[in-house]
């Protein structure tokens, strides 16, 4: 190889590095499929994952034609009551996105029955509770005239004890009377007896003289 050769095959050299680290650089990761992570991890049940996968897929500029059944499997992930990410409020909120932003969705009539149906579970749940504070209301006031129920019964009870001493005590006082009315009769014919002996043991009176 002459010298001239030299500087030719180092140009080429160069190139060659060049051309490749800046191919190397242009070269990029290719970005995960979350679409179809998200499909096979719903299809198993796993729902928490699946949901994970919806919403990254979501987040990374999602195809139009796709999106929507992406919307409605994220709102069913987090609707299905086993699902470990359950939260119907989360739901309802993508499920009026998804009938706002695409209402000719063949996905959209299955979310506005999903939406009455959850609203008139709402609906149910407010009225179940309403009732049950009524019910709690109703028991408190059954608890609170049962306690005052058995105070007046207390009561009650007490006061016939009291009438009861106090009928015994009038009884009592009843005989304590009778026995001195029969005490008072007995000294008063005492009485009436000793008038008549001490008439009986008294001389006889002289008869008066006559008057001249």
């Amino acid at each position: 190889m002459n010298a001239k050769a030299h500087p030719l095959l180092v140009i080429v050299l160069a190139l060659s590095v060049v051309t490749s680290m800046a191919c190397h650089k242009k070269k990029r990761v290719p970005t995960p499929n979350y679409f179809q992570r998200a499909e096979a991890y719903f299809r198993a049940g796993d729902y928490a994952q699946a949901a994970r996968a919806y919403e990254a897929y979501l987040s990374h500029n999602p195809s139009p034609s796709i999106q929507d059944r992406a919307l409605f499997r994220l709102a069913l992930a987090h609707l299905f009551p086993q699902s470990a990410v359950h939260d119907p409020k989360r739901a309802t909120e993508i499920l009026h996105h998804l009938v706002t932003r695409f209402p000719e969705s063949p996905y959209a009539p299955e979310a506005h029955l999903i939406l009455g149906l959850q609203a008139d579970v709402n609906n149910l749940r407010a009225y179940v509770n309403e009732r049950l504070s009524e019910i709690q209301r109703l028991q408190n006031e059954v608890h609170n005239l049962r306690s005052e129920l058995h105070a007046r019964q207390s009561e009650a009870r007490r006061l016939r004890e009291d009438i009861d001493r106090l009928r015994q005590e009038v009884e009592m006082l009843r005989a304590e009377l009778r026995a001195k009315e029969n005490r008072l009769q007995e000294l008063q014919n005492e009485l009436e007896q000793l008038k008549r002996i001490d008439i009986e043991r008294r001389p006889p009176r002289p008869p008066d003289s006559p008057r001249i």
